[in-house]
């Protein structure tokens, strides 16, 4: 059990470094390659990069269709999915709705990833607990993870060379 673990984690590991290289637009899908896996399960958090505070009320929607809104502690769950790729929408009152993309299954990383449209919004993600559950009686995964919504400003980008206004 353990070594099919190791190999659901590498396989996901170099598909999803594959995907965080390739510059795409709109909400953006990372597959899951092993096919042995029939569906996952995401629990997350959405929290503020810089106070650290939950996000509540945030609209989370998958590429399937299934929907989540955040409780007061900033935690949501999306159900079992069965489709091999995945991505998500964000809508929270103070910030504006985001596609963005993220690792959610390599132990131990953060990245950065931007929200494509809205150079001044990013977001950081780590895992909140090593490990993929998978289970050969109900073979999919639950994927546990935190994400951190972050602001940037804006006067920071123009001295990375970025032209706002145009």
């Amino acid at each position: 059990m353990n070594a099919l673990k190791i190999k659901i984690y590498q396989s996901l590991k170099i598909v999803i470094m594959t995907i965080l290289m390739i510059p795409l637009s709109g909400c953006v899908l990372a597959p899951i390659p092993n096919s042995r896996v029939e569906g996952f399960a995401v629990q997350s958090r959405l929290l503020d990069a810089e106070t650290k505070q939950p996000i509540p009320n945030a609209k989370i929607i998958a590429v399937d269709g299934d929907t989540s809104i955040t409780d007061s502690d900033g935690r949501f769950e999306l159900k079992k999915h069965t489709q091999q790729h995945y991505g998500f929408l964000l809508g929270v009152i103070s910030y504006p709705v985001l596609p963005f993309t993220t690792d959610l299954v390599s132990r131990s990383r953060a990245f950065r990833v931007n929200a494509v449209g809205y150079p001044q919004q990013s977001f950081l993600v780590k895992e909140e607990e090593e490990g993929i559950e998978f289970s050969k009686d109900d073979p999919f995964l639950l994927i546990k993870s935190e994400l951190l919504l972050k602001k940037k400003v804006i006067s920071n980008l123009q001295s990375d060379g970025a032209k706002i206004g145009q």
